[in-house]
């Protein structure tokens, strides 16, 4: 009988995919989750057992293996029975270093900023070059409709995220680090943890392997300095191996020549994405793909059909006519980065709205003097109650906090709290003239689907 593997959290992004490809492996699939999205209603339709409550009922002895996530915490009733029957319990980035094991070239996306932009790519590349890639990623990718994709191929691409340093499961055959900042400090504590973490990942690739990384960040040749493995840098300086040049960025779309230090046969691309930071995640992506045999055809193809990830700068709709925007950004460097971006795609005389939900307690402290400079290129800033995630509220800073900083560094902000008020304050200013772009890794993309519905 196939083996029986139960899901804690099972509706996540990561987890409902990581799920989904160990049922195209053939295993028997439950799980739970407290709310039954979209992602859930289709694992159910799949065959899954999924239960919407969480306990200990749902855990029977023909459960071969219990796979939960961080979020999950030491008292999860699920957890404690699996402990209780002696039934293996391992956490996600456990298992999926485990998953990844069954295939012969593994490709592993990390750094601070761009996994799933630059995951997405390269899996758009190779499905292009027929390499048939399984493929796992953060987000969802437009041109699968999904964020996996199962095959028995021998290709598998993956985000490989440092979180609680999750991405040491897994040993790439094929590495990326696109950047290294201070993130997760509430794990990591300090920045040289984050530096050790890296260099740890690196460590792994395999022998006859690569790992390709950002020649532009200074951290990049400490976490080299001991690879056992070849080193590819890409940047927009030709001392890279990979570097652009004659790069050209438009209101609807990035192009860009792809020059190698080793050929004389350089290809032009282009990809539908605004921002200068997407010129610098579709050359890494060039970077590997070319390394792993891919054509230049297949690269102009992939990059070209590439539309972007869900919640990566995605349209969504309208507001009073002005382009809404929903984007991930959470992160000073990313939120900067994607304010640029619909800069560079509005109208000369429009007003950019932004909506920030700042992510957890922790960041929110961390990157508390870092937030104005990214956040200045909003014209008009609205800054919601911050988004707890996994922790909880110490008070030492709030959303009316940060927009009151945010006031007296010079930049329009107002904190809004009711969603439903954020609402009407964009249909009672915004114009066709101007974009509204929300940034949050929480919980704001619900509302984004109201705007379409009710403006």
């Amino acid at each position: 009988m196939p083996e029986h593997i139960h899901f804690i959290g099972i509706g996540g992004s990561s987890m409902s995919g990581i799920a989904e490809l160990a049922m195209s492996k053939g295993y028997i699939i439950s799980g739970s989750d407290r709310v039954e999205n979209d992602r859930v209603i289709k694992l159910k339709s799949m065959g899954a057992t999924v239960y919407t409550v969480q306990q200990a009922a749902n855990i029977s002895d023909d459960i071969d293996l219990v796979i939960y996530t961080l979020a999950i915490a030491p008292d999860n009733p699920e957890l404690l029975e699996a402990q209780r029957r002696g039934i293996p319990t391992v956490e996600r980035g456990v298992y999926l270093g485990q998953f990844a094991k069954m295939y012969p070239y593994t490709v592993a996306v990390s750094g601070t900023h761009g996994k799933t932009t630059t995951t997405s790519m390269i899996a758009s590349i190779m499905i292009s070059a027929s390499k048939e890639p399984c493929i796992h990623i953060g987000g969802v990718l437009e041109r699968i409709h999904n964020n996996v994709l199962p095959s028995d191929g021998d290709y598998f691409v993956t985000e490989a995220c440092e979180y609680h340093a999750n991405f040491l499961n897994i040993k790439p055959y094929a590495a990326v680090i696109t950047n290294i900042e201070a993130e997760h400090l509430d794990y990591f504590k300090t920045f040289d943890n984050i530096i050790s973490s890296f260099t740890e990942f690196v460590s792994l690739c395999d022998e006859n392997g690569f790992a390709v990384v950002c020649g532009h960040d200074e951290n990049m040749q400490t976490v080299t300095k001991n690879a056992n493995c070849r080193i590819i840098t890409y940047g927009t300086e030709s001392e890279f191996d990979y570097y652009a040049t004659n790069i050209n960025i438009t209101k609807t779309n990035t192009s860009f020549t792809v020059c190698r230090k080793q050929s004389v046969e350089n290809f032009d691309v282009t990809i539908n994405v605004p921002g200068a930071h997407n010129v610098q995640n579709s050359l890494a992506a060039c970077a590997v793909c070319l390394e792993l045999g891919c054509s230049i055809d297949s690269i102009q193809d992939g990059l070209l059909q590439y539309h972007g990830t869900a919640r990566r700068f995605e349209y969504v709709g309208k507001v009073n006519g002005a382009p809404l925007i929903d984007d991930y950004a959470h992160h000073p460097t990313e939120i900067k980065a994607t304010l640029e971006a619909a800069r560079s795609k509005m109208q000369p005389d429009g007003k950019l709205y932004a909506i920030f939900q700042p992510h957890t307690f922790s960041r929110a402290i961390s990157f508390f003097d870092l937030y104005p400079t990214a956040l200045r290129e909003a014209d008009d800033l609205i800054v919601s109650d911050i988004y707890s995630a996994r922790e909880i509220d110490t008070k030492q800073v709030s959303g009316q906090s940060m927009s009151d900083y945010y006031v007296s560094n010079g930049i329009n902000s107002r904190h809004i709290s009711d969603f439903g008020d954020i609402v009407q304050y964009l249909r009672e200013n915004v114009t066709e003239k101007d974009m509204v772009v929300m940034l949050s890794a929480g919980d704001l993309n619900v509302i984004t689907r109201e705007f379409v519905e009710n403006l």
